[in-house]
């Protein structure tokens, strides 16, 4: 095992990031005398994390219903596939089927995020192969495809396990405005039409130096005493020791939306540490916390203490540094703790710090965390907003203020009351979701839109709207409803039409004047941004 690390340090200067500073002495004024401040042997001195790497999963899969633009597929290896394919699953004259123009052959793939469990939904993107000569994929299903592990092996392609199943209506990116060539009609996803079949379980590997049974079971003891959760109705420890090499771990539930700072802090907590050696390490971590430069890794350290850092952390709030109290309130919040809420709201104002407080809002339970986020729905930043509709969700997905319609089923639909600027929101990632912000929200007329050969939505003159669909071999269906967007999207979700229908028809009245409310596309806070400290 390896010996504590002996790290000399000044009281004011910025530590290592594998060690630490302290104030000394009585007068801050004075100059400290160098002393000597051991750190523990962490989890991460130890151990490695397993199990972070994306898992690419593919298939081949056939699109129907598209009017007219598809093709008959040259002969290739993923025509092959795909025949055979639809032999197992007993398809009557399958290339007679693909021969038709109303359907196509498209390469299917998604990606398996670490920790991803059994039954998680996932993102998959379907996309015409390159000699194809299919004109669109706009109005097409995505029949059930298997996506398996794939590897080219003897130069060609070999289909491993399945790892997930797909099927659905495919929202192409003409829709979603992220192309305007011609390649974005052949190009979509499937939003919420896929799930994984197996869980990608996380762990930590121990070090050569460290294999032995004894050291796996230290290692585990000391993430049980920092973590524990619910497992399957038992509460139990997040880790579980299996072999000298390895230990399994469940992700806390508190961490679901954020595995890697869950990680961060696993890796940061000490193997073993006496009461008074983690007092004086605390008051070592308060100066580095203070400091924006040692902040975030100080704040990091800190919470894998646990309870115990509680108020190092709430002395960091006080900071005259932004930067200082939002990462003492990011750590805060993982701790639960209520003081941490207007802070992060008053830190998503900061762009690089928007998405990790919005995160951080999210995995709270505080009565203080939930009011912070319901004032966030009505600021004039389309990331805030949206990003607290998500934080909410995470806490509750149930919660009345969230304003989920009874109707959405294929189509989660929320109408959350705004007195400020109006907006809707289209989700292209995760699922289905369309998030109207403001009350009542009017189409404006004359109004006239078609979709494809199936649908039409128009006016009658008379403040109210008429939506029609079509569907072969079936009786048409026509409702009418009020000039809201609210009523229109509720009537279309009522006749079954598809998501991508849905958001041609909001696409489409905005693109005619109808609609004065913004319509944006994922408006997601993005991670990673550079925060300037001359800000």
């Amino acid at each position: 095992m390896k010996l504590p690390s002996k790290i000399l340090v000044l009281g004011l200067i910025v530590g290592l990031s594998t060690g630490c500073t302290s104030f000394i002495g009585s007068n801050k004024n004075e100059t400290p005398e160098p002393v000597e401040v051991d750190r523990p042997e962490t989890v991460g001195d130890a151990t490695r994390p397993h199990g972070l790497g994306v898992a690419s999963v593919e298939s081949v899969g056939l699109v129907t219903g598209v009017p007219g633009t598809g093709s008959d597929p040259p002969p290739s290896q993923q025509r092959q596939m795909l025949l055979e394919e639809m032999k197992r699953r007993e398809v009557e004259n399958p290339n007679q089927l693909l021969a038709s123009e109303s359907t196509a052959l498209v390469l299917v793939r998604a990606k398996l995020p670490p920790g991803v469990r059994k039954g998680d939904r996932i993102n998959v993107e379907v996309r015409v192969p390159n000699r194809s000569k299919t004109k669109s994929l706009e109005g097409g299903w995505l029949m059930e495809t298997k996506l398996r592990e794939v590897a080219v092996l003897e130069q060609s392609l070999r289909s491993g396990h399945v790892r997930g199943v797909v099927e659905g209506p495919i929202l192409i990116q003409a829709l979603t405005g992220e192309s305007s060539d011609k390649i974005a009609n052949l190009r979509g996803i499937v939003l919420g039409g896929g799930f994984a079949t197996k869980s990608r379980p996380i762990g930590l590997k121990l070090r050569g130096e460290h294999h032995s049974v004894s050291m796996s079971k230290m290692i585990g003891d000391a993430i049980n005493r920092r973590f524990d959760t619910y497992i399957r109705g038992k509460r139990q420890g997040a880790a579980t020791p299996q072999t000298d090499k390895f230990i399994a771990l469940e992700i806390h539930p508190r961490y679901r939306h954020n595995l890697i700072r869950f990680l961060r802090v696993i890796e940061q907590i000490p193997l073993r540490e006496s009461q008074l050696g983690q007092i004086e390490r605390l008051n070592t971590l308060e100066a580095d916390l203070l400091v924006p430069a040692t902040s975030s890794l100080a704040a990091i350290r800190l919470e894998a203490i646990g309870s115990e850092a509680t108020s190092t952390l709430l002395s960091g709030l006080e900071s005259g540094s932004a930067e200082v109290r939002f990462y003492a309130a990011e750590a805060l919040a993982y701790l639960d703790h209520a003081d941490a809420a207007n802070v992060l709201a008053a830190s998503t104002k900061e762009s690089a710090f928007r998405s990790r407080a919005l995160n951080a809002l999210g995995a709270m339970s505080s009565v203080e965390a939930h009011d912070a986020l319901s004032q966030l729905l009505h600021v004039p930043s389309a990331e805030t907003r949206y990003g607290a509709f998500r934080a909410l969700q995470q806490m509750n997905p149930r919660d009345p203020l969230l304003g989920q319609d009874a109707l959405g089923q294929r189509v989660a639909f929320h109408e959350i009351a705004s007195p400020n600027e109006p907006m809707i929101h289209v989700s292209r990632t995760e699922r289905p979701e369309i998030v109207v912000f403001g009350n009542e929200q009017t189409l404006t007329t004359p109004l006239m839109i078609l979709v494809g050969k199936s649908i039409i939505v128009k006016d009658d003159g008379r403040q109210r709207i008429r939506v029609t669909r079509y569907s072969p071999g079936k009786q048409d269906q026509s409702k009418t409803c009020s000039a809201t967007v609210n009523e229109l999207v509720r009537t279309l979700i009522e006749l079954e039409t598809t998501y991508p229908d849905i958001v041609t028809v909001l696409q489409k009245a905005k693109s005619q004047g109808s609609l004065d409310g913004r319509v944006v596309f994922d408006a997601i806070a993005e991670a990673g941004r550079t925060y300037s400290r001359s800000n």
